[in-house]
C-alpha cells in the first residue's frame, strides 16, 4: 500500500486490523523506525515477535520461537529466552533475517494472521529482505502479509524499489496506491467529523489547503472548530519535517516557488541560479515529495497547505529579497504579467514600482472585464499616491482620473 504522506496509510492499516480482528482473526503490527540518520535493523520484526510474546501462552509461544530462541534471545534481550548469554554476539543480519521468516512460518501454522510491515520507506537492508521472503515464498496462505510505504519518499535510487520490482514479479500481490481526497470526498470527510452539513466556505478552504489529504483535513478541521483560524502547529511540524531532508537547491526553489504561487520554470531557474538541467534535477526531487507539480511552463505546490507553510517559514528579511528577485527576472522576461510584478513589488517593499505596476495591472484587468480585480490594484495604486516622489509620472495620470 503506497501514498504519499497524510493519504490515509496508517489509518486504512487500523480499520484493516480492526475488520480482522473482529472476525476472529488475529493481528500483528510492526513498524520500521528511523530517527535522524539511524534506522533500526529489523525494528518491525522484534516489535512483532516481542507482542506474540504477551499474545500466546508460554508454551506455544515457546514451540513458535523453537530452535531460533537462541538466535533471537541473542537479538531480543527482552525475551529472556533460555540458552541465550547476554554476552553472546547478535547474530548476522542474514541469520536474523531467515529466524524471524521461520518464526512467522509457525505463527502462519497456528491460523490465519495478519501481518502489517508499516513505513517500509525507512526500511533496513533486513527487512526488505525479511518482507521479499514473507510475501515471495509459498506455504503461507494463512498469513495476510501487507506492507505500507510513503511513495513520496522513494525517489528513483531507493534501495525499496529493487525490492517492490521482485515482489511485483514473483508474487503478484494486490496494489493499493492511495490517492488525496476530490472536493466531493473532502465535503463527506468534512460533515462526518463535525457531525452535520458544512458551510460550503469552510470546505472550500479546507479542501485548497489539505489538498484533499485526510491527515490535514482533519487537523484542519479540528482547527476551525476550535476557533483558530491559522494553521495547526501539527501541520506546520509534519511539512517542515518532510522537507528538512532536502538538499539545499530543493529547498530554495521551494522557497522561492512559495512566494510566487506559480512560476515559470525560466524565471524560477533565473532566480535559483540553475541552469535547466540542474532545475530539472531539482524539480524531479520537489515533484517525487509530492510539493510540486508542473502545470504546463509553469511550477507549482500541489496543495496551498505546504505554500502556505513553507512562506511562513522565511525569515523577515528573506521575504522581501525573493520577492525582489522574482520582480526583477519578471520585468526582464515576462512584463505581461502585470498583477504578478505588483504583487511581488508591494512585497518587496518597492512603493514607487508597486504603484506603477498596480496601475498597470488594474488597466490589464479592466480590458479583460475583471473589473473586481482591477479595483484592487487601483485602490492599492492610490494608497501609495501620497508616499512616493511624482505619482503622477508613474501613474501616467492624474490622481482624479485614477
Amino acid at each position: 500500500m503506497s501514498g504519499a504522506a497524510g493519504v490515509g496509510k496508517s489509518r486504512l492499516v487500523q480499520e484493516t486490523v480492526a475488520r480482522a480482528a473482529a472476525r476472529g482473526t488475529r493481528t500483528s503490527v510492526g513498524r520500521c523506525v528511523e530517527f535522524g540518520a539511524e534506522i533500526w535493523p529489523l525494528a518491525p520484526a522484534r516489535e512483532i515477535v516481542a507482542a506474540l510474546a504477551t499474545e500466546l501462552p508460554p508454551a506455544t509461544f515457546a514451540t513458535v520461537l523453537g530452535p531460533e530462541a537462541r538466535l533471537l534471545g541473542a537479538l531480543m534481550p527482552e525475551l529472556d529466552t533460555a540458552g541465550a548469554p547476554s554476552d553472546r554476539a547478535p547474530p548476522a543480519g542474514a541469520q536474523s533475517t531467515r529466524a524471524f521468516a521461520v518464526v512467522l512460518r509457525r505463527v502462519a501454522a497456528l491460523g490465519t494472521r495478519v501481518v502489517v510491515f508499516e513505513d517500509l520507506h525507512w526500511a533496513d537492508e533486513s527487512t526488505r529482505q525479511l518482507f521479499s521472503l514473507l510475501t515471495c515464498a509459498g506455504g503461507l496462505d494463512p498469513l495476510f502479509v501487507l506492507g505500507t510505504y510513503r511513495s513520496d519518499e522513494l525517489d528513483r535510487h531507493h534501495p525499496l524499489r529493487h525490492v517492490l520490482g521482485e515482489i511485483l514479479r514473483s508474487a503478484r500481490p494486490e496494489r493499493f496506491d492511495l490517492e488525496p481526497l476530490d472536493r466531493m470526498a473532502t465535503a463527506e470527510l468534512v460533515t462526518l467529523l463535525m457531525s452535520e452539513p458544512p458551510d460550503a466556505t469552510l470546505v472550500d478552504e479546507v479542501y485548497r489547503l489539505s489538498g484533499g489529504y485526510p491527515f490535514f483535513v482533519e487537523e484542519l478541521v479540528a482547527s476551525r472548530a476550535a476557533g483558530f483560524a491559522g494553521l495547526p502547529e501539527t501541520l506546520r511540524e509534519v511539512i517542515l519535517g518532510r522537507v528538512s531532508t532536502l538538499d539545499d537547491p530543493t529547498l530554495e526553489v521551494l522557497r522561492v516557488t512559495a512566494a510566487s504561487h506559480s512560476v515559470a520554470t525560466e524565471v524560477l531557474g533565473a532566480v535559483c541560479g540553475l541552469d535547466r538541467s540542474s532545475l530539472g534535477v531539482t524539480l524531479d526531487t520537489a515533484t517525487a515529495a509530492s510539493l510540486l507539480v508542473r502545470d504546463g511552463d509553469d511550477v507549482r505546490f500541489r496543495h496551498d497547505l505546504a505554500r502556505e507553510v513553507l512562506y511562513g517559514d522565511l525569515d523577515a528579511g528573506e521575504r522581501p529579497r525573493i520577492h525582489r528577485r522574482l520582480a526583477e527576472r519578471l520585468e526582464a522576461c515576462q512584463p505581461l504579467r502585470s498583477g504578478e510584478l505588483a504583487r511581488h513589488w508591494a512585497a518587496a517593499g518597492d512603493d514607487e514600482r508597486t504603484l506603477a505596476w498596480s496601475v498597470r495591472a488594474g488597466r490589464d484587468l479592466l480590458r479583460a472585464g475583471a473589473a473586481a480585480e482591477a479595483e484592487g490594484h487601483l485602490r492599492r495604486s492610490l494608497e501609495l499616491w501620497d508616499r512616493v516622489a511624482d505619482p503622477a509620472r508613474l501613474a501616467g495620470t492624474g490622481r482624479a482620473d485614477l
